[in-house]
């Protein structure tokens, strides 16, 4: 199973998981989508996508996750930088 959470990618097997971090929700919404189409393309459909859409899996995903020694609080951020801050 493939997850995606905010700027997070979640590969999971089994009970094992990977836990990637891109730099915005953008790119790791740009990387879900061609790795599915890829996957695709190649025939591979033992695969599940899952996508951050309704609370309920963002509630699991979290929950998981922070068991498995993940902080809500990195796991809440959208961006892995954080904005420039411009001094007058």
């Amino acid at each position: 199973m493939i997850s995606k959470l905010n700027n997070k990618i979640i590969v999971q097997y089994e009970e094992k998981f990977t836990l990637f971090s891109l730099k915005t929700d953008e790119d790791a919404q740009r990387f879900v989508d061609n790795l599915g189409n890829d996957l695709i393309s190649k025939g591979k459909i033992d695969c599940i996508f899952v996508q951050d859409w309704t609370l309920e899996q963002r509630k699991y995903l979290y929950e998981f996750l922070e068991e498995n020694g993940i902080p809500k609080k990195v796991l809440y951020r959208h961006s892995t930088t954080f904005p420039v801050k411009h001094h007058p």
